[in-house]
């Protein structure tokens, strides 16, 4: 009995010790620019931010032939306008993503081929985002560059 107690003792001591060592670690849920920009994967997931963005693809619920569903605010002709929307900010905060790829991009040990097919796509989202804005605003401002917040230039200021 007692040396079942001290086996059992002696195996979570080594245990115990054994994860002593792995406490130590960056967190997995925050980057820094130093931890972040560096490899191809890197620039993929900054890539894919933008896709996520892009959003509002969805199914058509307003149709005529969606039948068989529950009546709401928009087909029955009751929707108010809300007093704020995302056709401002979204597509400015998808123009950030892509200038904060095409910035910081360069810095990744990728071949020249890998980081021109991500800066493609940079390009292509933030072309896509100034097309919806100039749709419904006309012209608009121009950033081809990351401002911070407090930035005189940045729209948030």
């Amino acid at each position: 009995m007692k040396k079942n107690i001290l086996i059992n003792s002696a195996l979570a001591i080594l245990i115990l010790l054994g994860s002593c060592a792995k406490l130590d670690r960056a967190p997995e849920t925050n980057f820094s620019d130093t931890d972040f920009w560096n490899t191809e994967v890197d620039l993929m997931n900054a890539a894919n931010r933008l896709y996520q963005q892009m959003g509002g693809y969805g199914p058509d619920n307003r149709a005529d032939d969606n039948t068989n569903q529950n009546i709401d605010a928009i087909s029955t002709g009751n929707r108010s306008v809300p007093s704020t929307d995302g056709n401002w900010n979204n597509p400015y905060n998808m123009i950030f993503t892509a200038n904060n790829i095409l910035e910081k991009g360069v810095k990744a040990k990728v071949t020249e081929s890998v980081r021109n097919r991500y800066f493609a796509e940079a390009r292509f989202f933030r072309a896509y985002a100034y097309a919806q804005l100039i749709e419904k605003y006309g012209d608009v401002p121009l950033v081809l560059k990351t401002l911070a917040v407090d930035h005189p230039d940045s729209i948030n200021a």
